[in-house]
């Protein structure tokens, strides 16, 4: 059976705290690949059933996790090199399989 479960604290949760880093969010160097929370304790598979790249814009940084999207931010203006974050986060999950 598939189960689906939401990632750590995400933007969307700080837009009060943030607003100005919200509202002027848009970064296409900054992009975002959320990794579906899904288990099946039956099989293993291969692929991920859905997901894809998301460049940062107002829109698009609601969903993004909030430690790393401060983290790309800063990298990216020190650097200027594109960053792509991979969110693989569950929280509140144990660290490893039981």
């Amino acid at each position: 059976m598939f189960g689906s479960i939401q990632h750590g604290m995400q933007m969307v949760s700080l837009r009060q705290a943030f607003p100005d880093e919200v509202a002027n969010a848009e970064n296409d160097a900054i992009r975002h690949f959320n990794v579906p929370v899904k288990y099946d304790f039956n099989q293993p598979h291969d692929d991920f059933e859905s997901g894809g790249w998301l460049a940062v814009d107002t829109a698009s940084v609601q969903n993004f996790t909030a430690a790393g999207y401060f983290f790309a931010a800063k990298l990216y203006e020190r650097y200027r090199v594109p960053i792509g974050l991979i969110n693989a986060s569950l929280g509140g999950a144990l660290v490893e399989a039981l």
